[in-house]
């Protein structure tokens, strides 16, 4: 995997740190504002914004727990998921977040493909942001410390760090390394 990372924001909302290696495409998701991918080594990422005021206007209001569990399920319902792992209680750059990672199986034309799902839900006074990466599972290994330091990579634009510190609690650099 390149260590060598690039800065790249999404919907002048969100910035997260990518490997150079990974390029920017336009066919993971319908309304993803970030979509890249290292289509060599079959790693996938899209970044999501969700508007809380727009979520209201729906009468939706959702705790970060609540939101993070919507998402899985719409993920779930178009996966056969055999495996789920959640963490609470992250902190990213002062913002809650919580983290699904999904063994599952998607149905594709040439038969059934196991991978590997990670999702994270980063909550701002404002907006709900979603990180979601996937590989096959053969790659897991690989993919996820690399998904786990764009996740702690990730900041809002325009916006100070909530604990008043330029690098995200709990992210440490991999540049060099």
């Amino acid at each position: 995997m390149d260590t060598e990372l690039k800065s790249v924001q999404a919907a002048k909302a969100f910035q997260v740190d990518l490997p150079a290696n990974f390029s920017p495409v336009e066919d993971l998701h319908d309304f993803a504002e970030l979509q890249y991918s290292d289509e060599t080594n079959g790693y996938y990422l899209i970044g999501i914004l969700e508007d809380k005021d727009e979520l209201g206007v729906l009468h939706f209001k959702y705790t970060l727990p609540d939101y993070t569990w919507f998402v899985e399920k719409v993920l779930s319902e178009s996966l056969d998921t055999t495996e789920v792992r959640h963490e609470t209680g992250i902190d990213i750059n002062g913002l809650q977040a919580e983290a699904v990672h999904f063994k599952a199986t998607k149905l594709t034309p040439t038969g059934p493909m196991p991978l590997w799902l990670y999702l994270c839900v980063v909550e701002s006074p404002t907006h709900f942001y979603q990180l979601i990466g996937w590989t096959a599972a053969n790659q897991k290994s690989v993919f996820e410390p690399v998904l786990e330091d764009i996740t702690c990579s990730f900041r809002e634009i325009g916006k100070e760090p909530v604990d008043g510190e330029s690098q995200p609690g709990g992210a440490e650099s991999t540049q060099g390394s």
